[in-house]
């Protein structure tokens, strides 16, 4: 089967892995670093609406890219919640993924 499209979507996931030195990574957090660039500062639970998974799932998605220094939570001024946003390095990887997704790279 030849798929560009899945193709783009191994070749992020092998250079998530060599890039964060993690071979356990998996596919589970492409989508939530992929909607947190596109969507900054949103909450978690806005982001699990638009991934279509449960707050606990996108919670620990949040907490392992937080751990590998790719994203970071802060409650907005005058909310309880947290909001998500790319630190600059998860930013940099973030367009990275997204170019060879898309076949540029």
């Amino acid at each position: 089967m030849d798929s560009p499209e899945l193709e783009g979507l191994v070749a992020a996931l092998e250079y998530l892995r060599d890039q964060l030195r993690d071979p356990t990574l998996g596919t589970g957090l492409l989508l939530p670093l992929l909607s947190t660039a596109l969507n900054e500062g949103t909450s978690q639970s806005a982001l699990a609406a638009r991934l279509a998974v449960h707050e606990v799932a996108v919670s620990k998605q949040v907490e392992r890219l937080v751990d590998l220094g790719l994203a970071e939570r802060r409650v907005r001024p005058g909310e309880r919640h947290y909001a998500v946003w790319l630190t600059e390095h998860g930013a940099q990887v973030a367009r990275t993924v997204s170019e060879i997704v898309a076949g540029k790279r």
